[in-house]
């Protein structure tokens, strides 16, 4: 475990948390009425467990947000207690222009 390797951990962390946050919200947009299973595959693609997906309505914009939270194992030497690396994301439409 390297200072890199925790690097790269952490951006594959929120790669996968942007993912998942954005196949959410898009199911939510074409209309299924539960996209966090689909939500929950994108993560495991990319290497990831996803920890959390709740959709929330936006009082600021005729839609609503999806936030993800996963979670990417770190390789660990064995005397260390198993380590993760967490990530959330929030995707949904953006607030008209003024």
């Amino acid at each position: 475990m390297t200072i890199g390797g925790i690097r790269a951990a952490r951006h594959q962390a929120q790669l996968a948390a942007d993912m998942a946050a954005l196949t959410a919200a898009t199911r939510h947009t074409w209309g299924h009425p539960d996209p966090c299973p689909q939500a929950r595959r994108t993560a495991l693609r990319t290497g990831a467990t996803l920890i959390t997906c709740t959709l929330t309505p936006d009082p600021a914009t005729p839609g609503t947000i999806a936030e993800v939270t996963v979670s990417i194992p770190l390789s660990a030497p064995r005397w260390l207690a198993p380590l993760a690396i967490p990530a959330t994301a929030r995707a949904g439409p953006a607030p008209p222009h003024p």
